[in-house]
């Protein structure tokens, strides 16, 4: 007689005979460390309890071929226990160990539930209400794309994005190598960009406490705008609470929003040189100032620039086919933004250089997907710039840059419009730098005025204004308590020389490094006002 099947939940630890009916309802590969690979799968029963399954290495290519996503299959015998992972993919105790009893028969079991999105509310993770031993799927609306960094040179692909929940929640995410790539590919022609991330890693950064949320380096699955009713039914939620935001909006990215800008990058205002200053200096140089952006400076060199996806090799000759450093012969390039900019302060002028992470949230779109529009129009040329990347210009920004004298430009570290870091910065330059006092006759040398700067201390600098001590002060002492280093803190280098000269609450160049290596290369010094 048939032995009967038996439900996930009556498996016991000290069972290996036994005969449950099943869907795989999800499945993935697994690269272990010596290179080898293993399956590991989510059994779910006719009650909808489910359990993590883990095969032997030995077996991959035996499963492989065997177990498909979706289908119903009674399984017979394996090893049930504790389940001890790192990252565990259900609330299930147990896992089960498929061993050399384990075999499957395929069946049509159609009173099995078919696979269904358990998705974590944003709000527990802000609360607290997680376990960092466990993944999660979640599922929201592309906010914000606030960096993007393409692989090569010791550096992996990597988007730092912000996704919103129905009610208008918003968490940090962080998508790595393949994931990012997939991301970065990805053209939406129109409406909200709803993503869904299974498997989903949730941490808090050993260096400052923030949440980190990431794909697990196997297992995850990156939806974009799927087909799917949980998806649909997020949508009409979605627009219910947030109704502001229409469906003309490609990646759904609010090009006015401040949230996808770092502000503490604008902290230390010791590093403040007015634009008018910057033409002076004889050494690549970072430093914060402000201005307004006026016209394109059209050259050359484009205002978009094509790598290798898999290195940072750039492609001289855009829309053709070239081989890599890497000799791989690129097909399929990835298309990046370099935008060059007039920026305007006080009637002096610098060209500064917008990269993707500063284009994207303005233009509303990537690059990638832009050009796909001027092909449309057979206007692909990268001479011809279309009203999109109108939306760089007439605006206030504050910037971190590092101006570079070889190519008489600033190269944008980070940007923002907020009103309060471009006053702070503002009025450190007033005083420092434009509110020149002449000293007494006595103290000229040689017929020539000695000019003193506020901020220096000299016994017979003129009294300076108390108010504009005040503000210098609290400019000097300001930083915002909001943070987005979202990246894995295992990727982070507390002892990296240049991030310990600017303190640990500065974002460093290095640290946001994701231009294409074109610039000459020059020393970080600090310039000295005197």
């Amino acid at each position: 007689m048939s032995r009967p099947p038996i439900l996930i939940s009556e498996l016991k630890p000290d069972q290996n005979v036994w005969k449950i009916a099943i869907r795989v309802v999800d499945i993935w590969d697994v690269k272990e460390r010596n290179g080898q690979q293993h399956i590991e799968a989510i059994l779910q029963d006719a009650e909808g309890n489910q359990i993590q399954v883990v095969t032997r290495s030995r077996d991959f290519e035996i499963w492989k071929k065997t177990l498909k996503e979706m289908e119903t299959y009674i399984v017979y015998n394996g090893e049930t226990m504790i389940n001890k992972m790192p990252c565990k993919v259900c609330d299930n105790k147990y896992k089960v160990f498929f061993n050399r009893a384990t075999t499957v028969t395929a069946v049509d079991i159609p009173n099995i539930p078919t696979h269904s999105f358990n998705f974590k509310p944003f709000s527990d993770f802000l609360n607290g209400e997680f376990c960092v031993d466990r993944v999660y799927d979640i599922i929201g609306a592309v906010q914000h794309v606030v960096r993007t960094q393409v692989a090569g040179a010791g550096k992996k692909a990597c988007v730092n994005l912000t996704l919103s929940d129905e009610g208008g929640t918003e968490i940090d995410v962080t998508l790595w190598e393949g994931y990012a790539n997939q991301f970065m590919n990805y053209a939406a022609e129109s409406g909200h960009l709803i993503l869904i991330l299974t498997h989903a890693m949730c941490r808090l950064s050993s260096l400052n406490g923030k949440l980190n949320i990431s794909n697990a380096w196997s297992g995850s699955k990156l939806l974009l705008n799927h087909d799917h009713p949980q998806v649909e039914e997020f949508k009409t939620k979605f627009l219910d609470v947030n109704p502001q935001q229409t469906a003309t909006q490609s990646f759904s990215l609010n090009s006015c929003s401040q949230g996808a800008i770092d502000d503490r990058a604008f902290s230390f205002t010791k590093d403040v040189i007015s634009i008018a200053d910057m033409s002076s200096l004889t050494e690549d140089t970072f430093c914060n100032t402000v201005g307004k952006t006026l016209r394109f400076r059209a050259n050359p060199f484009d205002w978009f620039y094509e790598l290798c996806p898999t290195c940072n090799k750039t492609n001289q000759s855009p829309g053709k086919p070239f081989r890599c450093n890497c000799s791989e012969n690129v097909s399929a390039p990835i298309t990046k933004f370099k935008i060059e900019i007039e920026v305007e302060h006080r009637s002096k002028t610098v060209n500064f250089v917008f990269w993707d992470k500063e284009c994207i949230p303005y233009v509303g779109m990537s690059a990638h997907s832009l050009r796909q529009l001027m092909k449309k129009t057979n206007e692909d040329h990268p001479l011809i710039y279309l009203e999109h990347l109108d939306h760089l210009l007439g605006k206030e920004f504050a910037f971190r840059a590092k101006y570079q004298p070889y190519y008489k430009q600033a190269s944008i570290v980070r940007l923002t419009q907020d009103e309060e870091v471009r006053r702070l910065i503002e009025e450190v330059i007033t005083p420092a730098q434009a509110l020149l006092t002449i000293a007494p006759k006595e103290e000229c040398l040689k017929g020539k005025a000695v000019l003193f700067l506020e901020e220096t201390k000299v016994v017979n600098t003129p009294t300076v204004d108390s108010h504009s001590k005040a503000a210098t002060s609290g400019a000097q002492n300001w930083s915002p308590d909001g943070s987005i280093e979202i990246t894995p803190s295992k990727r982070e280098s507390p002892t990296d020389p240049i991030q310990n000269q600017h303190g640990p609450d500065v974002l460093t160049p290095k640290m946001y490094a994701t231009k294409a290596n074109r610039a000459k290369s020059g020393r970080n010094t600090k310039m000295k006002l005197t």
